[in-house]
């Protein structure tokens, strides 16, 4: 479920005016103060890139939320600026034995900045990539990495083994913690700076996702971070919602096997040792 309508509704409460738009198309507006790219499904064009770089390049601020693939020119963009992807999958075993799924990484690793100082919160992230930040920043440059995966985790590179359920730790992989998101700031000129964030998922924003402990927290955060509203920046207080109920993976089968094998059973064998005890009565 790639529904966003419930981020919508969350940044519109903080005061933001959110629109679509179709950079090839349109273009981006001159008073867009934040460009937001959730889960691109195909790589951008030259033209795109273009489009994108000078929005960049004016002191304005990025958002991109990256599926796990192959996206070349969104690769040598952020490289520009910094920041390195690779065609990867993060791998967590420690979130197998909380949810069941490797490939679900639960977060709880947030090195320290603006954006995530006293963040205690778990988040989730389903099919995440890894985000990393360059050793030798370019120029008028600073970056921090906000969150990593646990040390059970690894970056796994054969993406054909992950697809036939083959999952392991071997020599071309990248031992965890992995890093998943990351923010960069670029001094334009005195007093104008551009801000990027970049997160190596993009589903943990979707309708299916973001209402489940720290997500939502951590993407309003970052954007009031890109946008300068530091005020903002919190953990705000939860409302009544539909929260997922983590389970490790002997408990989820504990659940599964309740009502469908154990309480008939017991059922059968109290109903059975009823009728013995009234033939013997009789």
């Amino acid at each position: 479920d790639q529904n966003l309508s419930l981020l919508k509704k969350y940044v519109e409460e903080e005061n933001y005016i959110t629109s679509e738009i179709l950079i090839l198309r349109e273009g981006i507006p001159e008073d867009c103060n934040l460009l937001v790219i959730c889960g691109p499904e195909v790589d951008f064009i030259d033209k795109e890139i273009e489009e994108i770089k000078n929005f960049v390049e004016k002191g304005n601020r990025l958002l991109l939320l990256l599926e796990p693939g192959s996206f070349q020119n969104i690769k040598n963009l952020l490289n520009y600026y910094g920041i390195e992807i690779e065609n990867d999958i993060v791998v967590d075993l420690a979130s197998r034995r909380f949810l069941g799924d490797a490939l679900s990484p639960l977060i709880m690793n947030y090195p320290y900045h603006q954006i995530t100082k006293d963040f205690n919160l778990a988040c989730i992230f389903s099919t995440a990539r890894s985000i990393k930040i360059k050793e030798n920043l370019p120029e008028k440059m600073k970056g921090d990495i906000l969150a990593k995966t646990s040390n059970a985790s690894w970056s796994e590179k054969n993406l054909k083994e992950i697809d036939k359920g083959n999952v392991k730790f071997d020599e071309n992989d990248e031992s965890g913690p992995i890093s998943i998101a990351a923010v960069v700031e670029k001094e334009i000129e005195e007093g104008k700076k551009a801000r990027i964030a970049v997160f190596g998922d993009s589903d943990f924003v979707t309708d299916k996702f973001i209402n489940f402990s720290g997500n939502k927290d951590f993407i309003l955060n970052t954007i009031n971070y890109l946008c300068e509203e530091d005020i903002l920046i919190s953990i705000r207080s939860q409302k009544e919602e539909n929260q997922p109920l983590i389970l490790s993976h002997k408990a989820g089968k504990f659940i599964f096997y309740l009502p469908v094998t154990i309480v008939p059973v017991l059922i059968i064998g109290i109903g059975s040792f009823i009728t013995l005890k009234r033939k013997i009565f009789y």
